[in-house]
C-alpha cells in the first residue's frame, strides 16, 4: 500500500495531504466527538454506505478523475514567496491569479453550501425520525470535499512555499523509516560475531562516505566500504559502492574465510534499501506511517488514542479552546468562518517553516538529505496535534453548519467553485470572530 502511494506521489508530484489513513484519522476523531443528533444528519447527508471517515478520503481519489479533476488545486494555499504566514485575501488565489481558487476558499464555498442544504435537512429530519429525506448530490459532495480540505489545511505542507511546489520538489532520505534506511544491527554480527552496530548505508565513493559520515555527526564514528567489481571487498577511494556508517568502537569486518566474507555480501546485497521521497511525501505519510509502526497502530487504533488525548489526555486542556472561533456560545453569537479558516492556515504555513522545512537544527533541507530519527522524534508530536486539531475543529465545524438556523427558501443559492470560462465564484459569509488560541 505504502509503495503504491510513492508511486502515485512520484507521477503526480502534488500528493494529498496526510495520505488515506491521516484524512481517515481526522473523520473519525470528528465523528466520535459529534452529539448523536449531529451524527445522525452526517449519516443522512452521508447516504448508505458512507461514513465521515471514508469520507474524508474520497477528494484525492475524486481529483484523479475527469469529473473532478478541477479540483486539484483545491488542496493547498501558496504564501508569498517564503512567508511563515498566511493571509486570506493575499494568498489564497491559484497559479492564474484567480482569487479563492484555494483549500481555505474552498472550505468556505463548501461549507456555505452544506449550510443551505443542511437547513433543508433541519426541517425534513423533525424530531430525528428514522426516514430522513434522502440527501442530494449537491450536499453530499459537499461534505465529502469539506471534511477533506480540513485534513488539508492541517497539514503543514499544504499551506506553504511555491517556490520548492509545498515540498514536492525536495527530494531526501527518510532515514527514520523502519526497514528503509536502518540496516539491522544482527546482520554483521550473524557473519562475524562481533560485528559493529549499522547507522544506515549510502551509495559512493569512499569519500562520499566520509563527507556522508560528518554530516550524521556523533552517532558516526566511521564506515565500511564495500567497493569494486561484484563479488569483492575493497576499500580503495575511488571505487563507488555501499557505504555502512557505524556506531560504537571503529574496527573494519574482519574476514578468517570465505564464507564470512560471502556473508557479509550477502547481507550488503539484501539489506533494505534507502528510499528517496519528496519532502511532501514526509508529511503526508512517512511521520504517520513511523508512528503507526513504531506503536503497531491501524488508522482506527491512531484514531481512537488521539480521541483519547483529547477527551481526557494530554490535550484536554488546549482542545477545549481549539475551535472556540466556530461556537457560537464562544463569540457572542456570531461567527467568523472565513477569519477562523484562516487562522488555521496561518498556524499550518507557520509550522512548515519552523519544523517541516527546516531540520532539528534549524537548517533549511535541502535535496538529498537525510532525515534522521531525531527529525521524527521532534516532528511527530507536531502531526499527532495537528491530526487532533482537524478533527476536533471538522467537528465544530460541522456542528456550526448544523445548527445554524437558516431559511432556505430566503437564502440565494451559493455558487459552486468550477473552471467555467476561468472565473471562480465563492459563497461568502459576513460574520467575525478570531481564533483564541493558536498553535
Amino acid at each position: 500500500m505504502r509503495l503504491v502511494a510513492l508511486l502515485v506521489a512520484m507521477l503526480v508530484g502534488l500528493v494529498g495531504a496526510w495520505g488515506d489513513d491521516g484524512h481517515m484519522i481526522t473523520g473519525e476523531i470528528a465523528f466520535s466527538l459529534l452529539s448523536p443528533e449531529e451524527a445522525v444528519k452526517v449519516k443522512a447527508v452521508l447516504g448508505d454506505g458512507w461514513d465521515l471517515a471514508k469520507a474524508a478520503g474520497w477528494a484525492d481519489q475524486a481529483k484523479f478523475t475527469p469529473e473532478y479533476a478541477w479540483s486539484g488545486e483545491l488542496h493547498y494555499a501558496n504564501t508569498r514567496g517564503e512567508l511563515c504566514n498566511f493571509n486570506q485575501d493575499e494568498d489564497c488565489r491559484n497559479e492564474a491569479g484567480i482569487h479563492g481558487r484555494c483549500v481555505t476558499g474552498a472550505i468556505l464555498n463548501y461549507t456555505d453550501i452544506l449550510r443551505r442544504h443542511t437547513a433543508r435537512l433541519n426541517v425534513t429530519m423533525g424530531n430525528f425520525g428514522p426516514t430522513p429525506s434522502p440527501p442530494t448530490n449537491e450536499a453530499m459532495e459537499a461534505l465529502r470535499f469539506l471534511a477533506h480540505y480540513m485534513g488539508d489545511v492541517h497539514q503543514p505542507m499544504h499551506v506553504s512555499w511555491p517556490g520548492d511546489m509545498n515540498g514536492n520538489n525536495i527530494i531526501v532520505t527518510e532515514g527514520f523509516e523502519h526497514g528503509k534506511a536502518i540496516f539491522a544491527k544482527h546482520s554483521l554480527q550473524n557473519c562475524e560475531g562481533t560485528g559493529p552496530d549499522i547507522l544506515s548505508d549510502w551509495v559512493g565513493t569512499e569519500n562520499d562516505c566520509k563527507t556522508q559520515c560528518a554530516k550524521l555527526g556523533d552517532p558516526c564514528v566511521g564506515f565500511v566500504h564495500v567497493a569494486g567489481p561484484a563479488g569483492s571487498f575493497r576499500s580503495a577511494a575511488g571505487h563507488a559502492g555501499k557505504c555502512h556508517f557505524r556506531s560504537g568502537q571503529l574496527q573494519r569486518p574482519r574476514f578468517d574465510d570465505a564464507d564470512e566474507m560471502s556473508c557479509y555480501e550477502r547481507v550488503s546485497s539484501t539489506a533494505p534499501t534507502v528510499t528517496s521521497v519528496n519532502l511532501h511525501f514526509v508529511w503526508d505519510e512517512g511521520l504517520i506511517s513511523r508512528t503507526q509502526e513504531i506503536h503497531h497502530l491501524t488508522w482506527k487504533d491512531y484514531a481512537a488514542k488521539l480521541v483519547d488525548q483529547v477527551k481526557m489526555g494530554f490535550y484536554k486542556d488546549d482542545a477545549v479552546h481549539w475551535a472556540d472561533c466556530l461556537a457560537v456560545k464562544e463569540t457572542g453569537g456570531v461567527v467568523n468562518v472565513k477569519t477562523c479558516i484562516g487562522e488555521m492556515a496561518s498556524e499550518s504555513s507557520t509550522i512548515a517553516c519552523e519544523s517541516a522545512h527546516t531540520d532539528e537544527f534549524g537548517a533549511v533541507i535541502q535535496n538529498g538529505a537525510i532525515l534522521r530519527d531525531a527529525y521524527y522524534q521532534t516532528r511527530a508530536r507536531i502531526v499527532d496535534q495537528r491530526l487532533a486539531q482537524g478533527g476536533v475543529r471538522l467537528a465544530a465545524l460541522l456542528r456550526y453548519v448544523f445548527s445554524t438556523q437558516v431559511s432556505p427558501q430566503s437564502q440565494p443559492p451559493a455558487t459552486p467553485i468550477t473552471t467555467a470560462g476561468n472565473t471562480t465564484v465563492l459563497a461568502r459569509m459576513n460574520m467575525a470572530a478570531i481564533i483564541a488560541k493558536s498553535f
